[in-house]
């Protein structure tokens, strides 16, 4: 669990985060210097029922808008917010710079956390300061999780989430 921070506190928030407060927590993301984002792309969920294990077009018209951005796209069966069950099956962690270009791609195809599953977008967004984590998603539970300083903690409340935890 490299990727996790030793130097701030976690916190958690079990509801999901949409329209303003979710455009406001990808900025507060950039200005608080977080360098990289992934997200992935699951092929051990069939989301359509067609045995294609495919997503919407709209999924990989995403990946083809960020291309220019792409760091790393790696097939493994973990990733920073889950894990295939079946080790038989792979997903496709994609990895991206993350600055304010990128912000506005994704500000143009998701409006809330819950927007960050399959079959319309790709799975469980975290945004990474460096390697680590500072906010880690699942989409379809519409939760998230964080590593705040407790200014970064007070700012996010600031803004209407209430984040628990601090441990």
């Amino acid at each position: 669990m490299a990727w996790l921070q030793t130097n701030r506190n976690q916190y958690y928030y079990s509801e999901d985060i949409h329209s303003h407060q979710y455009k406001n927590i990808l900025n507060l993301a950039l200005e608080k210097k977080c360098t990289f984002f992934e997200f992935c792309i699951r092929h051990d969920i069939d989301f359509k029922g067609d045995n294609t294990y495919s997503y919407d077009k709209k999924a990989y018209e995403l990946i083809s808008d960020l291309d220019s951005f792409l760091v790393t796209k790696i097939e493994t069966n973990s990733w920073a917010t889950s894990m295939v069950i079946d080790r038989e099956k792979v997903v496709e962690v994609y990895r991206f710079v993350f600055n304010s270009d990128s912000l506005s791609i994704l500000l143009n195809y998701s409006k809330s956390i819950g927007d960050w599953q399959g079959p319309n977008l790709p799975e469980d967004i975290v945004f990474f300061q460096g390697e680590k984590i500072w906010l880690g998603t699942v989409g379809h539970e519409k939760m998230s999780w964080w590593f705040l300083t407790d200014e970064e903690c007070q700012e996010v409340r600031n803004m209407g989430i209430d984040v628990f935890g601090g441990e």
